[in-house]
C-alpha cells in the first residue's frame, strides 16, 4: 500500500509519495488499521494537503476493479 500526499482529494500515484507499508491479502469488504510513520519532505511548499493511501500502488495484482483502490484520509496543513 502506498502512502501519498496531494493538493486536492483525489489520490493518485502521481501525488507526492510519502511512503508505504505491506498489508496482507484482504477479503472483500475487509479494511487493515494501523499506525505508520512517514516524513513530509522538507521541501514542500506550505498549504493545504490531504494524506491518502493507494491499495496495490504498484498494480502487481489482477483486480476486477482497478477503480476502487484509492482512499483519501484527513487534511493537513504544512506552515
Amino acid at each position: 500500500m502506498g502512502l501519498y500526499l496531494s493538493q486536492d482529494a483525489t489520490i493518485t500515484p502521481s501525488d507526492q509519495p510519502l511512503g508505504s507499508r505491506t498489508v496482507s491479502s484482504l477479503a472483500p469488504g475487509v479494511s487493515s488499521l494501523a499506525q505508520t510513520s512517514v516524513w513530509i519532505p522538507w521541501w514542500l511548499a506550505p498549504g493545504s494537503y490531504y494524506v491518502g493511501a493507494i491499495a496495490d500502488s504498484t498494480s502487481l495484482i489482477k483486480e476486477s476493479n482497478e477503480t476502487n483502490n484509492a482512499k483519501t484520509g484527513n487534511m493537513i496543513q504544512i506552515k
